[in-house]
C-alpha cells in the first residue's frame, strides 16, 4: 500500500474530555525541535524518539509506543523529498481525532472519533520540489489509538521518486 510507518514520535500530551487536546496547541505545533524537551501528562518529560513499526502493519499503533493510552494526544513527524513539484494526495486515517501539517500549514483537521482506515481522508495538495515537513497529531479518547498515512498520485496510484526521512 505504500504506507509510511517510520516516524519521529512524541507524547503523550493531555486530551481531557471533549477532545480538548485536539484544539490545544502543544509545542510540536509551534515548531519542530527534535532535541526539545516538553512537559507531558503528570509532569513527565517528553522527548522525540525514532519509531519503526515492527512487522507488516500498514499503520502506526501509538498504543504500542506510549503510556498512558487513553485521553491522550501524540505527534508523528517525518520528511518527504520530491525531485520536482507535483500534485499528490495525502491519505490519512486517524483514531480518534487528527490534524496534519505540511511545511507548517494545517492541511487536515478531523475533530471527531474515528477509526484507522486506509484512505479514509484524502487531501489533495501540491508537494513542492525539495524536502517537506509532515507533522501528524492524533488524539485518543479510549481503546485503539494510531494512524495510517501514505502519499499517492492524484489518481490514487503509487507515487514514484519520493524519499522519506526522519530529520
Amino acid at each position: 500500500y505504500g504506507t509510511r510507518t517510520d516516524w519521529m514520535v512524541i507524547g503523550p500530551f493531555p486530551n481531557d474530555q471533549a477532545f480538548s487536546g485536539h484544539v490545544a496547541v502543544y509545542p510540536p505545533e509551534k515548531g519542530i525541535d527534535l532535541n526539545g524537551k516538553y512537559k507531558g501528562i503528570d509532569g513527565a518529560v517528553l522527548t522525540w524518539k525514532e519509531h519503526h513499526q515492527a512487522g507488516e502493519l500498514t499503520s502506526v499503533d501509538f498504543k504500542q509506543i506510549f503510556t498512558p493510552t487513553e485521553n491522550v494526544c501524540a505527534y508523528a513527524y517525518g520528511t518527504v523529498t520530491s525531485p520536482e513539484e507535483k500534485k499528490v494526495q495525502l491519505r490519512l486515517g486517524t483514531n480518534d481525532s487528527g490534524k496534519m501539517w505540511l511545511n507548517g500549514a494545517l492541511v487536515f483537521d478531523y475533530p471527531h472519533d474515528g477509526r484507522v482506515t486506509l484512505d479514509r481522508n484524502i487531501i489533495p495538495c501540491t508537494l513542492p520540489k525539495g524536502t517537506s515537513k509532515i507533522l501528524i497529531k492524533v488524539c485518543n479518547a479510549r481503546l485503539d489509538w494510531g494512524f495510517v498515512f501514505r502519499i499517492t498520485n492524484e489518481d490514487g496510484s503509487p507515487t514514484k521518486g519520493l524519499n522519506f526521512g526522519l530529520d
